[in-house]
């Protein structure tokens, strides 16, 4: 069939359409009887067009045999009736009426079925039609353009069923090569599907992260891109490509324009960057505002508390809870300091001038620093005694020690009203009574350091 379709200039299927086809009605013509004039025609679209001088010799031959037997009842000689005309590779087919006749002109073998089920009622149904514009017919063919439907309601064709499966067995190469065509498509297809399911995930994967944003993907010279916004601060695109991907880092390029992105630990790290916190102190980020706590240097809060407002995603900074390291210092000791007293007495032991000096500076410096904290520094001050004696008497005497180091503290031109005086006897003691090493200390007032907001 290949050969033949090359030398007849079909195509292959064409060739394979025509060694299928039982028959096909290739034209049929609509012929007055007795005038044996041309009234309508019409072709198979599947037929190709004959050139004007076939048609024209086709036609005239039936003509000439519808002319040559008019006169006898259409082409009755004795007692045959003419039904059909060879021309060939080619018939035609008469089917008579009483004043038009069909001729169908077939290629291939046709039943006789096809004459009741097709040819006789077009031909009945257009005279029933157009019966008394026959009759008057004067060379006028326009008016049977509107039959046209019935001559193209007999353009039929059929094709041979093959009912032998021997006959026509596909040999085995065409099956290999099927099964191989199929084998690569599916191979192809498996991993075209795992090659973007997997590129999905990789892009899925960058959504998630904080501080990246995709904004274009695509191919271009051969690689998949992915391009968008992404944070400093935020993973790297290329290290979760090659760490958490089965995908060839070469096959992809990434085009990140930087920004600072507003999630709340991007805010965060920026601002402990930024203001490098010394170490005690802690950042924490709730609704914009920075919030510092712990202690650090005089000189970092102040800069801390300018400079925090001005990066990004930070509205306000909260030092309520930051101390200053250096009054920290100074009140751990103070309060690490403890005086000792004369058994059962509100007089100091001598030899402690140099405690009260020190105890005295610290306590200078930490009021001065009241202004630049903004907070006041509140001074409780607890007499203690030893386990010694009457309870009554020992509440009674810490009460004394407490109010003597207040008036000494006075003295030295310390407000009173910073002081608050307490005794607590023994139920507080400095150390546990273990020794009398121990019951001298207890023997003694300590310090009680508040820095405190203002109200």
């Amino acid at each position: 069939m290949a050969h033949q379709a090359l030398r007849s200039g079909q195509s292959f299927a064409q060739v394979v359409l025509y060694h299928t086809m039982l028959y096909r009605v290739e034209q049929v013509f609509l012929i007055h009887k007795h005038s044996g004039l041309l009234l309508q025609h019409v072709a198979s679209t599947s037929v190709e067009t004959r050139d004007a001088d076939i048609v024209s010799g086709m036609l005239t031959a039936i003509q000439d045999a519808i002319k040559s037997f008019a006169s006898d009842s259409f082409g009755t000689v004795g007692n045959e009736t003419v039904e059909k005309l060879d021309l060939g590779d080619r018939e035609v087919w008469i089917e008579p009426g009483p004043q038009a006749v069909l001729a169908i002109v077939l290629s291939g073998h046709a039943s006789e079925s096809l004459r009741e089920e097709y040819f006789a009622p077009a031909i009945e149904s257009i005279h029933a039609e157009m019966g008394e514009t026959l009759q008057r017919f004067d060379g006028n063919t326009e008016p049977f353009e509107i039959v046209r439907h019935h001559l193209e309601s007999c353009l039929q064709t059929r094709y041979r069923v093959e009912t032998d499966p021997a006959k026509y067995r596909i040999p085995v190469y065409i099956w290999l090569l099927c099964g191989l065509i199929i084998a690569a498509l599916a191979t192809w297809a498996f991993f075209t599907w795992r090659a973007g399911s997997r590129w999905q995930g990789y892009l899925d994967r960058l959504k998630s992260e904080p501080g990246i944003v995709i904004t274009d993907t695509g191919r271009s010279a051969g690689k998949r891109y992915v391009a968008g916004l992404r944070d400093p601060l935020a993973a790297d695109p290329d290290a979760i490509l090659k760490s958490e991907t089965q995908i060839d880092p070469k096959t992809v390029a990434g085009r990140w324009v930087p920004y600072q992105a507003l999630d709340s630990k991007f805010i965060l790290e920026r601002a402990r960057r930024a203001l490098d916190p010394p170490e005690g102190v802690t950042l924490t980020l709730e609704n914009g505002r920075l919030k510092a706590s712990g202690y650090a240097p005089p000189q970092w809060i102040e800069d801390a508390s300018k400079f925090a407002r001005a990066l990004p995603g930070i509205d306000a900074f909260d030092s309520r809870e930051l101390m200053d390291l250096e009054a920290d210092t100074l009140r751990k000791q103070i309060e690490a300091r403890v005086f000792r007293f004369i058994a059962g007495k509100a007089d100091l032991i001598p030899g402690q001038n140099q405690l009260l000096r020190d105890t005295i500076t610290d306590l200078q410096r930490l009021f001065d620093k009241e202004p630049a904290m903004k907070r006041s520094v509140r001074i409780t001050i607890t007499g203690h005694t030893d386990s010694e004696g009457d309870d009554t008497l020992n509440l009674q005497l810490s009460r004394q020690r407490a109010e003597r180091m207040s008036a000494i503290l006075a003295a030295r031109s310390f407000d009173k009203q910073r002081f608050e005086m307490r005794g607590v006897g023994t139920q507080e003691p400095v150390r546990p009574e273990t020794t009398p090493e121990d019951r001298q200390y207890n023997r003694s007032v300590s310090f009680k350091v508040t820095i405190e907001e203002r109200q």
